[in-house]
């Protein structure tokens, strides 16, 4: 179960069926660019009173280190990050903000991707359980929400936040929603949304549905239905039109564990394939195209030096200082990119050139 990513390398190779022209950022000799990834730990902050809020680091891909960009108390439990259109960051905090007259449950912090600033924080009414988010203006912003219909039965909800004012919109609330958990946009400009719990056949063991949405006219139609994923969290659009796709919990190799994979999903077909699962996963969750071509994704509880269990214990399989992973999707190769000592439980990287 704990087999080194070499062992993996040629086994990887044999199932994988993708081209290189597929994905132009796969280019072999491709020169990396200045820059660094920022990282969202959803633990990584300094410990408070027994509690472990959150912290972002910047990753420099050339000298392989790690330093902290943010670690401001009101991170309580950030879990992704995106960039927004006027070159601030912004990142989906599942940390409870406790409003006994409205609710509201989580938080969307709006930072200086330069200086690690934190600008603004939102927590409107209406809010009750971010998961994603996606810059549509300067000062417009999606946002997936899994908990917006707490009822029995009750299932997630879109909203827009006016970036201005703060005022949250219900743009999408569709009953076949569960956890939207990525957003994108497809080559036509229209709007696609991963929902990692969504189901087309109730009866089916297999979850995730990508819906393609559009939150001004309200409307919510079935792009691809995923086949063999359990918990897919992290979504990028390659340039074919093929969704890579990070699934934190599936095992379609039947290594035995719920230990996460990564599916291509190919849309002419609608056919999903795995195309990387090894014995040192255990969270890969979301992913990036990185200055080198390849893409970049953190795996949130993977412990590639053995250094045990992580402080706040909910780590997989009983471990979880995580791990930065590095794929080559014209080819499959996989690099194990490191460990940091940093690391606690990081779930969403973005780049910053």
């Amino acid at each position: 179960m704990r087999g080194p990513v070499a062992a993996a390398t040629a086994a990887l190779m044999l199932c994988f069926t993708a081209r290189a022209h597929e994905d132009p950022s796969t280019v072999p000799g491709a020169k990396v660019r200045s820059g660094t990834f920022l990282i969202v730990d959803a633990d990584g902050g300094p410990p408070q009173e027994g509690e472990f809020p959150g912290a972002i680091f910047s990753f420099d891909p050339l000298t392989r280190t790690c330093e902290t960009f943010c670690s401001d108390p009101a991170l309580l439990d950030p879990e992704d990050i995106v960039a927004g259109l006027d070159g601030s960051i912004f990142v989906v905090d599942f940390g409870a903000h406790q409003d006994e007259i409205s609710s509201v449950q989580g938080r969307i912090h709006r930072i200086d991707a330069n200086t690690g600033q934190l600008l603004r924080t939102y927590a409107p009414v209406g809010l009750r359980g971010p998961t994603t988010v996606f810059p549509l203006t300067d000062n417009l912003l999606l946002i997936g929400d899994r908990a917006a219909n707490r009822e029995p039965g009750g299932h997630a909800a879109v909203y827009l936040l006016d970036l201005t004012t703060g005022h949250l919109q219900l743009a999408l609330n569709d009953e076949r929603y569960r956890v939207p958990s990525a957003f994108a946009r497809d080559r036509d400009g229209s709007l696609l949304m991963l929902d990692a719990d969504a189901k087309a056949d109730p009866d089916s063991a297999a979850e995730g549905v990508v819906f393609r949405i559009d939150p001004f006219a309200g409307r919510s139609r079935v792009d691809s239905i995923l086949e063999g994923t359990i918990s897919p969290l992290g979504m990028l659009l390659l340039e074919n039109g093929d969704f890579l796709i990070f699934d934190a919990n599936a095992d379609p190799k039947r290594l035995g564990a719920p230990i996460g994979a990564l599916f291509r999903h190919h849309r002419t077909t609608q056919r999903t394939e795995c195309i990387v699962e090894i014995p040192r996963f255990r969270d890969p969750v979301r992913g990036t195209f990185g200055p080198d071509g390849r893409v970049w994704f953190v795996d949130a509880n993977s412990d590639p030096e053995k250094r045990g269990p992580d402080a706040p214990g909910r780590g997989q399989n009983l471990t979880g200082p995580g791990a930065l992973f590095a794929l080559s999707v014209a080819d499959g190769a996989l690099e194990l990119i490191g460990s940091p000592p940093q690391f606690v439980n990081p779930t969403g990287i973005l780049w910053r050139p």
